[in-house]
């Protein structure tokens, strides 16, 4: 059930230190989930919405996230 998101993969390619092992085995660089964080929270704040509604279809398409560790 490897069906990530081509984005995420194309994120996760990204090796800058210092790197992130999320909850899902998931390894990522910590500026890249800085960037999708800081995104997703101006689009939020200009949008008027919680950040969940954004933040976590973010972390499923963006980082790739499984969607039970990102709820």
């Amino acid at each position: 059930a490897d069906d990530i998101p081509e984005i995420a993969k194309k994120i996760q390619s990204y090796s800058l230190p210092p790197m992130l092992t999320l909850r899902g085995g998931i390894q990522v660089s910590l500026w890249m989930v800085l960037l999708v964080a800081f995104a997703t929270g101006l689009l939020s704040g200009f949008l008027g919405v919680g950040g969940g509604f954004i933040r976590m279809p973010a972390l499923f398409y963006l980082i790739g996230v499984p969607v039970p560790i990102a709820v």
